[in-house]
């Protein structure tokens, strides 16, 4: 599939009229999270804060590194080529927030489009990424409601997402617990 991220003029424009569709309270949110994320970038990670606004087919990534270009723009295509791939999304803008020094940074925008269509290896990618993740929230131990977005970032509620994974699972092993208690 072949995928590449689009230089047309106008990103910024439409990128700013995106994040400025949201209401404000929303924007306010946006921007704390953001300031936690630059805070927390010290540590030498990439971080990234993504969101899909509510009845528009595309997403919005704001990602937050220290490293250069050459060392982070792999991770990045990926990262976004894989929520394309999930959401079935065609355009996904993206806020680099550059971390260079202290109190120093730059921004860019860049626009990803895509058409999307069924690949079995990105499907296999999906799930090591959602298990990783799930594995991570555990881990970490952040609870997330149900009907609340799920933590990886999807866009999507939690039980449909993340959640619907864990269900079958536990599911699965309700009923293998059921049948050695019964059968036992």
């Amino acid at each position: 599939m072949e995928y590449k991220p689009s230089l047309k003029k106008g990103i910024f424009i439409r990128g700013s009229f995106l994040y400025l569709d949201f209401p404000s309270k929303t924007i306010h949110e946006f921007s704390s999270k953001i300031d936690q994320l630059i805070k927390l970038a010290i540590d030498g990670y990439d971080h990234n804060l993504t969101v899909n606004p509510k009845n528009k087919r595309l997403g919005l990534t704001f990602w937050i590194t220290q490293r250069k270009l050459d060392e982070f723009w792999e991770d990045l295509e990926n990262y976004i080529h894989l929520k394309m791939y999930h959401t079935r999304f065609e355009e996904w803008y993206v806020v680099i927030i550059k971390l260079k020094e202290k109190f120093d940074t730059s921004i860019d925008f860049k626009l990803f489009e895509n058409h999307w269509k069924f690949d079995p290896a990105l499907e296999k990618e999906l799930i090591h990424f959602r298990t990783h993740l799930s594995t991570k929230h555990k881990r970490l131990g952040k609870m997330v409601g149900r009907n609340k977005p799920c933590n990886c970032g999807s866009g999507l509620k939690y039980k449909k997402c993340c959640g619907k994974k864990l269900k079958a699972t536990f599911t699965s092993l309700k009923s293998d617990i059921s049948k050695t208690i019964f059968l036992g």
